[in-house]
């Protein structure tokens, strides 16, 4: 197994315990966003760049309102294949 595929398990499971309640919190985002931080080598595309950019824009005020988190929400479970609840 190569480290990039475990990155990638590592971050589906970040994700989909995320979408456990079906919210997302500001503790949640900010958790991803810090792990995104940590593994650069995911940004280059897929998922993971999305999500990014997704966290970009939701951090970029300094504040996260709950459009932004249910927004971040949608593409969450989209990523992952999940219906929205």
């Amino acid at each position: 197994m190569d480290r990039n595929s475990d990155s990638v398990r590592e971050m589906l499971l970040l994700v989909r315990g995320t979408l456990k309640d079906g919210k997302v919190r500001e503790e949640e985002a900010e958790s991803l966003r810090l792990w995104l931080k940590y593994h650069p080598d995911m940004l280059v595309s897929g998922p993971a760049k999305e999500i990014a950019e997704k966290l970009v824009a939701v951090f970029d005020d300094g504040k996260i309102t709950r459009g932004e988190c249910e927004e971040l929400l949608l593409l969450l479970q989209e990523l992952v294949g999940q219906d929205p609840a």
